[in-house]
């Protein structure tokens, strides 16, 4: 038998639904946080869903829940050279989606922002060598693109099919 915990009457039970998951789509969100990883030139913008009846506040509900902001609320601005042209589409959608907003280069002044996350599905290989489906933004896009109906959601990523080398090796002997 359990312990029931001293709190248990004041806990309010999880808003987790079984079943119900967030489907591929182009949502406003707002930025909550951005933290800069200078070491590896990138900026993890924590955003999370506003504006839709079904999925506003899903990440800050799955944090509450699960004790973490999920991967699927992060959007990972890198700012290497190579990278250039994918920041500054960042920092355009931003911009034409907060009337006079300018970026300064602060990336504290992006917190509260808003702007529209193209999510997608992803297949990954788990650890027990499974193939499983996650939900990753895509791409950010500016609101204005949102409201004239220019965004199209991105079809399933599928996994790249890994050769069989032991295949291979077996055809070459003898």
């Amino acid at each position: 038998m359990i312990n029931k915990p001293k709190d248990w009457e004041e806990v309010s039970e999880s808003e987790v639904v079984e079943g119900v998951k967030l489907a591929p789509g182009a949502y406003p969100v707002q930025i909550k946080d951005v933290i800069d990883h200078p070491d590896k030139e990138y900026l993890e913008v924590r955003f999370d869903i506003v504006k839709d009846k079904t999925y506003a506040g899903w990440f800050a509900k799955q944090e509450e829940n699960f004790g973490a902001w999920p991967n699927a609320g992060i959007y990972r601005a890198s700012y290497k050279e190579t990278a250039t042209r994918f920041f500054k589409a960042f920092i355009t959608a931003v911009q034409k989606s907060n009337q006079g907003y300018v970026w300064n280069w602060n990336e504290a002044s992006l917190k509260g922002k808003y702007f529209v996350a193209v999510m997608g599905e992803e297949e990954f290989e788990a650890n027990d060598g499974t193939v499983k489906v996650s939900i990753k933004i895509r791409e950010p896009r500016s609101i204005e693109a949102w409201q004239k109906g220019e965004i199209k959601i991105p079809e399933l990523k599928k996994l790249a099919v890994k050769k069989d080398v032991n295949a291979n090796d077996e055809e070459n002997v003898g």
